[in-house]
């Protein structure tokens, strides 16, 4: 996470690809699944004894696009946005700005009701922290 900084609360390598799919349009009449454009989302932090009020910009300027069929996975350190990235996504946090368009239906700008229709579509998964990724068959 950032806090009270210059934008750029995405790992560069991965803003780089995510932005790289984004901007390559569908083609043949290809449709994108989900699509983000520049998705921010900050916290107001208050001030209290120990520390100074600021803004946490949890999520800072993430671009990607999804086909139908495909898998994302999102890998990072710890405490760098990804939960909240989800939790913007399906929208239990409100975007501070940008799209999120899910089968071309901007999430961002849905009613409660049109949101719950759309929720029984989208899920996030999280990974067994005690799990390894590096298992061997056998």
């Amino acid at each position: 996470m950032k806090t009270d900084g210059p934008p750029g609360g995405v790992p560069p390598g991965i803003q780089n690809q995510a932005a790289a799919t984004a901007d390559s349009e569908p083609s043949d009449g290809e449709h994108l699944l989900l699509k983000l454009e520049d998705i921010h989302t900050y916290f107001r932090r208050p001030g209290g004894l120990s520390r100074r009020a600021g803004t946490v910009r949890a999520v800072d300027g993430v671009s990607l696009a999804v086909r139908p069929g495909e898998t994302v996975g999102l890998v990072a350190e710890s405490g760098c946005g990804k939960t909240t990235l989800g939790r913007t996504i399906v929208r239990l946090e409100k975007p501070t700005s940008g799209r999120i368009l899910f089968e071309g239906q901007d999430l961002a700008r849905l009613s409660a009701a049109g949101l719950k229709r759309v929720r029984s579509k989208i899920q996030m998964i999280f990974q067994d922290p005690r799990g390894r990724s590096t298992r061997r068959c056998g």
